[in-house]
């Protein structure tokens, strides 16, 4: 027998290997939100709030997906809830220069529809 190290499994066998990808739906709704509460908090924005935990909620949702053995239908959710906040944050960092927090978030949002894009071409 041959032992296998990571530099010797086929590439479909590595991304399968690799943690789940939950994290980073947990981090990206954890984020979105305590951002989306800040906003309410400081602004007095509704629609912040809203829209904050309204990502936060897919995000989680997608996380236990993932944890919960349907990574497909939880890698599909995190991407597409990944396209949507980079949209709608890319769009707020271009009109307002704001780093924080639209240009964070446009980051991991972009970094997210990367990631999640790499797991669903091996589900």
């Amino acid at each position: 027998n041959t032992r296998h190290t990571p530099s010797h499994l086929s590439s479909k066998n590595r991304i399968l290997n690799m943690p789940s990808g939950s994290f980073l739906s947990y981090l990206i709704g954890a984020a979105t939100a305590v951002g989306g509460s800040i906003g309410y908090y400081k602004a007095s924005s509704v629609p912040s709030l809203v829209s904050g935990l309204g990502f936060g909620l897919g995000f989680a949702v997608a996380g236990l997906l993932i944890d919960n053995g349907q990574r497909s239908k939880g890698f599909w959710t995190a991407f597409g809830l990944s396209i949507v906040l980079g949209l709608v944050m890319g769009n707020k960092f271009i009109n307002s220069g704001k780093i924080m927090p639209s240009g964070i978030l446009t980051v991991l949002s972009a970094y997210s529809v990367y990631f999640y894009y790499d797991r669903l071409t091996y589900v």
